[in-house]
């Protein structure tokens, strides 16, 4: 039986090795591992994106770019740690962890395939299986093999024609291998060659293998760093320059800072290196002192370039982060943030954030006495303060008046009271329990004021359908009335409506919620009429 038949080969009738075959499955075991964990990532990231518009197209890409280098660059590390150990592996073990990866992966791919026909015939030689190395070798694809790769196959098929005294096969490999130039002077001579052939001293052609095909050294660990640190800085910098200002996100400073320092560091050092690495391998066909004066201005361009862009980097972000967070308070598992940037002495400005994670933060709305709200036509917030959608024009007037003149009389003080304090930590409350309950596709917290004064929040907007109409959409949460739970506790209750901004249609009740004022806690009523 041909071993390096796919279609002709039977499993289960081939004597493995069992070292061999074991490690091999857990080889591709750990490769659906990484791309399962890949896939993974992805979905997270793309959950993020879709339900809290974290980022914008740029960041996005990028953060797909991560997850694609962290993706390929384990695989690679896996192959060089595999690589790193099969020099401790007998040569049955190597030969069947080749063979049944060949058969379950391999085959399909050409090049994948001719490295494991290559090392498996290297192996049968060593082995003094002539025959099967010989299958290994006609099952390549000799279209796809390198210069060096052919001049290694014809000195294995001069090894295996000597084994089997075929004169017309030893020629014919002699020749083929004479023809094909040494540029790294791994082969031995052809005539020392000949004189191999002539005293039949295949024990001689076989030890040159190691000669010709060495042990390269392999980094898995180097990989891996190197692996970690592309996909870190895809990821800090696709957040850093994608996040989503325009919905209130911002990146937090002690994240920024430490990330910009070791993603800028290891970039330098990446240069460098690739530097000296380019200085070594740029080959120039020109005389000497001409070879090293283009040599040092093409490293001497690249070094600069990539500095001025590392600098720039750096500064961009910078220069963005904010100079000081002061926590203000902690509810329900949320984190408030005071938040000032100074703007190098221009335009400096202090707003408040949540967050729940050391990553990103979010900005929020919080009045001050000295806010000013907009007026917006009158809502209803319970049954007593209803107002009719078709009230006059002067009637309106009439209360955006005694609003003026309230809020003149009473701007002193209004959100110093515990009174107000005890209403918006409430208000809080229950926004955090809507986003935690993902009841909000547009979420937002700000503050805003009706014709009578009364304070509310605005939740969400948005646009909805409406007897076939695309229409403006607005939630609003208002402070309705004190009222006990079922256990007797007296809590604050608030109203949850949905309102159309324009008055062209009436504003309808989504729910009511019951807070705590003590404890925060959140009671949904589930209810919809007054």
């Amino acid at each position: 039986m041909n071993i390096y038949h796919v279609h002709d080969f039977k499993e289960d009738e081939y004597s493995w090795n069992e070292v061999g075959r074991r490690k091999a499955k857990k080889n591709s075991y750990i490769r659906w591992l990484i791309m399962i964990v890949s896939f993974v990532i992805l979905f997270i990231a793309a959950y993020l994106e879709f339900r809290y518009d974290l980022l914008e197209i740029n960041g996005f890409l990028c953060w797909l770019l991560a997850i694609l280098v962290f993706s390929w660059g384990f695989t690679i590390c896996y192959a060089s740690y595999v690589r790193k150990h099969a020099c401790k592996m007998s040569l049955e073990e190597r030969h069947d962890f080749n063979l049944y990866l060949y058969h379950h992966k391999y085959w399909k791919n050409p090049i994948l395939a001719n490295q494991a026909l290559l090392n498996n015939a290297i192996i049968l030689v060593k082995m003094k299986q002539y025959e099967q190395a010989a299958q290994a070798l006609d099952a390549m694809h000799i279209e796809k093999c390198k210069a060096k790769e052919m001049k290694l196959i014809y000195f294995l098929r001069i090894i295996i024609a000597s084994f089997e005294d075929n004169e017309e096969e030893i020629e014919k490999a002699k020749i083929r291998y004479t023809g094909i130039k040494d540029d790294a002077g791994n082969y031995p001579a052809s005539e020392l060659v000949e004189n191999w052939i002539q005293m039949n001293h295949l024990e001689q052609m076989t030890a040159c293998l190691e000669q010709i095909k060495p042990v390269k050294k392999e980094y898995p660990g180097l990989a891996f760093v190197v692996t970690i640190f592309l996909a870190y800085t895809f990821w800090f910098l696709g957040t850093a320059y994608g996040i989503n200002r325009g919905a209130g996100y911002e990146i937090r400073y002690v994240f920024s800072a430490i990330s910009l320092i070791v993603v800028n560091m290891g970039l330098f050092v990446m240069l460098i290196l690739g530097i000296i690495w380019l200085h070594r391998h740029l080959n120039i066909t020109s005389p000497v002192w001409i070879q090293k004066v283009v040599k040092f201005i093409i490293c001497a361009v690249i070094a600069i370039a990539g500095l001025i862009l590392l600098f720039i980097n750096f500064l961009d972000v910078f220069l963005g982060l904010d100079d000081k967070e002061t926590v203000t308070r902690k509810e329900n598992g949320y984190t408030y943030l005071e938040v000032s940037w100074s703007n190098m002495g221009y335009n400096a400005y202090t707003a408040e954030y949540v967050t729940n994670n050391p990553f990103i933060m979010k900005k929020i709305y919080v009045p001050t006495k000295d806010d000013t709200f907009t007026n917006e036509q009158s809502d209803a917030s319970n049954p007593d303060n209803t107002e009719n959608n078709d009230q006059t024009d002067n009637d309106a007037d009439s209360a955006d008046s005694d609003t003026e003149n309230s809020d003149s009389q009473d701007n002193t003080e209004p959100y110093e009271s515990d009174e107000w304090l005890r209403m918006r930590n409430g208000m809080q409350a229950v926004y955090n329990y809507l986003i935690e309950t993902n009841a909000l596709e547009n979420p937002e917290f700000t503050y805003s004021s009706n014709a009578k004064g009364e304070t509310y929040v605005i939740v969400s907007t948005g646009q909805g359908t409406k007897d076939g109409n695309q229409v403006s959409v607005e939630y609003g949460l208002y402070y309705n009335r004190e009222k006990t739970d079922d256990n007797g506790t007296y809590c604050d209750e608030y109203v949850l409506e949905k309102k159309y901004p324009g008055g062209t249609y009436d504003t309808q009740l989504v729910d009511f919620y019951l807070v705590n004022p003590d404890t925060l806690e959140v009671t949904d009523e589930h209810k919809t009429t007054w």
